[in-house]
Formats: structure tokens, C-alpha cells, sequence
């Protein structure tokens, strides 16, 4: 589990992001992660959010690195 700094360090680095970053990761936690965890009927063990964020926040590091565009929410929700 990620101890209470590391999460208010993730939370920070969120907050820095641009208004359309954090939206997309803020509809992908909501959209994703909770409707497949109730759909499937099992609980989303807290670990595995914040291990889904912070994939996406390595996603949007690496988009920016790269300069290769990230996919729209409609993009991801059609691969699902």
C-alpha cells in the first residue's frame, strides 16, 4: 500500500496538472474502475486505485515526454 506521503505527493502532482489532464483522470477512475467493479460485483481494493492512477499518471508523463497524443475518453471507452 502506498504510505501517506507518497498519496499526498501523488494528490500534489495531480493538483499541477493542466484542468483537461485532470478531468481525464477523473473520468477515467469514475468511469472505468468503479462500473467494472460493480458490474463484476467485487470491490476495488484501494491498492489497485491508486495503482490505476498512477499508471495514468505515468501514461500523461510519458505523452508529455514523447510528444505522442493521448487517447480521448471516447477512444479508451470504445477498447473496452
Amino acid at each position: 500500500m502506498f504510505k501517506e506521503h507518497t498519496t499526498e505527493k501523488l494528490i500534489e502532482y495531480i493538483q499541477t496538472l493542466p484542468d483537461k489532464e485532470q478531468k481525464f483522470i477523473i473520468k477515467t477512475l469514475s468511469t472505468t474502475k468503479v462500473k467494472k467493479a460493480r458490474k463484476t460485483g467485487s470491490v476495488r481494493k484501494e491498492q489497485d486505485i491508486l495503482n490505476g492512477i498512477k499508471e495514468g499518471l505515468q501514461e500523461i508523463k510519458e505523452s508529455k515526454r514523447t510528444g505522442k497524443p493521448l487517447k480521448t475518453l471516447d477512444e479508451f471507452l470504445n477498447e473496452l
